[in-house]
């Protein structure tokens, strides 16, 4: 049973006041790239804790675990009132932030399209150039306007007493819901990495990865990768639907996607795979942004993009922010 479907029938089971954690498909096959999907606040799986062999030590079937998402009360906190006080001037600051404040509320992480690829550390066509041609068709300020011309929308709470609200919900022509939230990462890896750039095929691609429980980056940089090596074409967006649709489907080929961009490299013996420790790199070309190499290189989780990552330097030396 696929994610949205799973989470649907327990709800309807244990109410719709529990939170649920469960794999898809791909956790089933106990392919590389699956992931943890997580129920956001509007009890959608769109949530995903997402790295290589995850679900390896926890594949347990297609119920996953529910909690009631009210909860215990937490123990108290020694000083409640200066708790409050200082948390209140750590929000302000937050908001006062040009980034958080400003950037992200309004058009998400999508925000950092522009700006990576005006610096040359956009990873596109299986990381064989910095930049992506059209890259506005899939910017943050198009991805904001089109969901404000068809009913969804930015500012949307993801995570539970968010300040931020840099999540969004992408709706079809119809106003119809298609994904949340379609991340700056998950649009690099099915659009610039693919070369894709036709953000309805994008928000498909992120409902599937969520579906079937997948982990976006690994997985999108696992279908560049076969583009590459001549499987498929750049660009090709049925292509790049059918590959992940595989996954789900547990076919020979869907296994070999499934398993990341590693995988499918030694399966087409091509002799580039944008990969460090077996784990895809992250929407940060090291070749622009020099210090992001550093830490792929050094990580223990291999290309890891949260450990080191200075995005506001590296924007704030080309007077981007």
């Amino acid at each position: 049973m696929r994610t949205y479907d799973l989470v649907n029938k327990l709800l309807k089971t244990y109410g719709d006041k529990t939170s649920v954690m469960c794999i898809g498909p791909a956790g089933e096959y106990l392919v590389k790239s699956a992931s943890i999907q997580s129920s956001d606040v509007d009890s959608r799986p769109c949530r995903s804790a997402g790295e290589e062999d995850l679900v390896r030590s926890w594949s347990q079937g297609p119920e996953g675990p529910g909690c009631g998402s009210t909860g215990e009360k937490s123990d108290a906190i020694a000083d409640s009132e200066t708790f409050r006080e200082s948390a209140k001037i750590f929000a302000q600051k937050v908001k006062e932030n040009p980034f958080t404040g400003q950037l992200l509320s309004n058009v998400g992480t999508a925000g950092l399209v522009s700006a990576m690829n005006s610096m040359g550390a956009f990873p596109s066509y299986n990381a064989t150039k910095g930049v992506l041609e059209g890259w506005e068709m899939i910017s943050g300020e198009t991805l904001t306007q089109t969901m404000k011309e068809r009913g969804g929308g930015p500012g949307h709470m993801g995570c539970a007493q968010c300040i931020v609200h840099c999540s969004n919900i992408y709706v079809d022509q119809q106003g119809k819901y298609v994904t949340s939230s379609l991340e700056y990462e998950t649009i690099w890896s099915f659009g610039a990495m693919t070369g894709i750039t036709d953000l309805d095929t994008i928000a498909r691609l992120d409902f599937l990865c969520d579906d079937i429980g997948l982990d976006t980056m690994n997985t999108g940089v696992a279908v560049a990768v076969a583009m590459d090596a001549g499987y498929k074409k750049f660009g090709d967006a049925q292509a790049a639907l059918q590959m992940v649709e595989e996954i789900g489907q547990g076919t020979e080929m869907g296994k070999v996607i499934g398993n990341g961009p590693a995988a499918v490299g030694r399966h087409f013996k091509h002799h580039r795979i944008p990969v460090v420790k077996g784990q895809s790199i992250a929407a940060y070309d090291p070749r622009a942004m020099q210090g992001n190499g550093v830490t792929y290189a050094t990580s223990p989780m291999g290309a890891d993009h949260t450990a080191g990552n200075v995005i506001g330097e590296y924007m704030a030396r080309n007077s981007i922010l």
